[in-house]
């Protein structure tokens, strides 16, 4: 179950702390946008960093500019996105007694995102404050999903005025969805000894595989979730202001992640203690984290987390520079969320990680992820071992963060379907992956071109195995029966090939004001892990996207 997702709220405050390199500076994070990508924006982000000798936590670079003597300073910047898709059919296991319920429903379809971004502070004090608002955020036009609706993303809603409305099934569902989410809101005093942050805030840390603020673009596609805290944390340098060695703690309560929402009654708490080295886009460092919490149910969580982190890079002869990262993650602990009359408790035992290895420069970036996370073919033997990457570290466009996101989520759509019983099965809300990498060993080589310094094109490729027998956990609890999502044969394990690519422009308009345009797509070719009970092949998927926005 998804345990590894929502994990990744457990982060470590070092890079909460210590304001965050952009992608352009750093190749610890290639999914984003490198040095002259057509992604990168002209604004300042609130997180970026510099290097100035005081004070002791650095600096980010808006704060360089800023002169000591200003009484304060605000700016303001943002995003609006906009995505014209193309989705072919996934189908998916029918709804109890809804026969016209054979897929995800939804092909031709418009999001939209507006991000508000801003930051502000009394320099001559050291005080920074930071907020982030996503506005219209959802679905605008054309077809809406069914049937998923467990998935955090779910897609069945268009955008409106208010909140949900009540749905008379599936099928006539007429909810609306305001796309309001108020992400960041903090205040951060920079002093001789160190950095203290209060607040709502986002945070990620290594390759963003268990904590990803949402705030980065990936290769291919939109991030979508992010993780938000309410966080008290302090860090230094315990061996001086010119130290490379930093130290961080946090105490959280979870504001939202992919398992706990404090509107909802979910009452999460966690405390964070962080290590590491870092000196230019060199780091080594681990956090180690532990996290309680309860929902209205009175179901139970408590679990530990150790996460290692480290990546080394270094200038080729050409003035390239290659580099290798690598983040490694066990959780441990016992839940109850998925308890049942005989078994009150479950142990959670999970592993991920994931290794980059790359060569960056002006021109091109090459660079090949391979990745892992444990899987778990029994729900009911007692131990929760299937690890799930986070949804904002996206491998691709279509196997991950569509087919197997939307299998996932229809399974717990079943077990909660009021055709079969009267309230939410017990640990459904695990189940949907939200497109991360769950039960799956992958590779992901990709490459960027860019040849002009307005035009990038990137092309890449997944190939992905189960690391345990796929099976249907829905099939599983009402039928005492395993086969995969499709009904076929759990041993096959093959999830198949992703092709994808993208070219994008950018184009000034202002001094302030840049438009990005361009397309991306890809073809998923379906591994005999999707075959049906009669062994037949599940179709060729493919996805094009039209992107457009205005960034400033």
């Amino acid at each position: 179950m998804r345990f590894g997702s929502f994990l990744s709220v457990l982060v470590c405050v070092g890079l909460s702390v210590i304001p965050l390199r952009t992608a352009a500076q750093t190749p610890t994070a290639p999914a984003a946008p490198p040095a002259g990508s057509v992604l990168a924006t002209d604004s300042v982000d609130e997180e970026t960093a510099a290097e100035p000798e005081e004070p002791a936590i650095p600096a980010n670079d808006e704060e360089a500019t800023v002169s000591d003597e200003t009484l304060f300073h605000l700016q303001i910047a943002g995003d609006f996105d906009v995505r014209f898709n193309t989705l072919g059919s996934i189908p998916l296991t029918p709804l109890p007694r809804e026969p016209g319920t054979t897929s995800l429903g939804q092909n031709n379809y418009v999001e939209t995102r507006l991000r508000l971004r801003m930051t502000g502070g009394f320099p001559r004090h050291h005080v920074r404050l930071v907020a982030q608002l996503d506005v219209a955020n959802g679905v605008l036009v054309g077809d809406r999903a069914y049937g998923v609706h467990p998935a955090e993303w779910r897609r069945d809603s268009l955008l409106g005025v208010g909140g949900d409305t009540v749905c008379a099934n599936e099928l006539s569902c007429e909810r609306t969805y305001s796309g309001l989410r108020p992400r960041w809101l903090y205040a951060e005093w920079q002093s001789r000894v160190g950095v203290l942050r209060i607040g709502q805030m986002g945070f990620s840390w290594g390759l963003g595989i268990l904590s990803n603020d949402g705030d980065t673009q990936p290769v291919f596609g939109d991030p979508r979730y992010g993780d938000i805290v309410e966080r008290i944390l302090f860090a230094g340098k315990p061996f001086g202001a010119m130290s490379p060695f930093i130290v961080a703690a946090a105490g959280d309560i979870v504001f939202n992640d992919i398992l706990a929402n404090l509107s909802d009654g979910d009452l999460a708490f966690q405390g964070v203690l962080s290590a590491f080295y870092e000196r230019d886009q060199r780091k080594v460092g681990f956090f180690a984290a532990y996290r309680t919490q309860n929902n209205a149910l009175d179901e139970a969580l408590k679990v530990g987390i150790f996460d290692f982190h480290g990546t080394w890079d270094f200038t080729d002869p050409s003035g390239g520079r290659v580099y290798a990262a690598l983040e490694a993650a066990y959780i441990w602990g016992t839940t109850s969320i998925a308890r049942t009359a005989t078994r009150p408790v479950d142990r959670v035992r999970q592993s991920m990680w994931a290794l980059q290895i790359g060569r960056t420069s002006d021109r091109f970036d090459t660079v090949i992820e391979a990745g892992y996370t444990s899987g778990d073919s029994n729900i009911d033997d007692g131990v929760q071992r299937r690890a799930t990457m986070d949804g904002d570290h996206r491998i691709g466009l279509i196997m991950f963060p569509e087919v197997i996101a939307w299998e996932s989520a229809r399974a717990a759509a079943i077990l909660s379907s009021p055709n079969l019983v009267g309230h939410d099965a017990r640990g459904a809300s695990l189940l949907p992956t939200n497109g991360g990498v769950a039960g799956a060993m992958y590779l992901f080589p990709y490459l960027i071109w860019r040849p002009r310094s307005f035009v990038e094109a990137r092309v890449g490729a997944v190939i992905a195995r189960a690391t345990a027998p796929v099976t249907d956990p829905s099939q599983q609890a009402l039928y005492v029966r395993s086969v995969n999502y499709r009904g076929g044969d759990p041993m096959l394990r093959d999830l198949g090939l992703e092709l994808d690519a993208s070219v994008l422009m950018r184009k000034s308009l202002s001094r302030i004001v840049d438009l990005v345009w361009g397309i991306e797509g890809g073809v998923f070719f379906p591994g005999n892990a999707f075959s049906d009970g009669s062994g037949g092949a599940m179709p060729t998927i493919g996805l094009a996207r039209l992107r457009a926005g205005l960034h400033w």
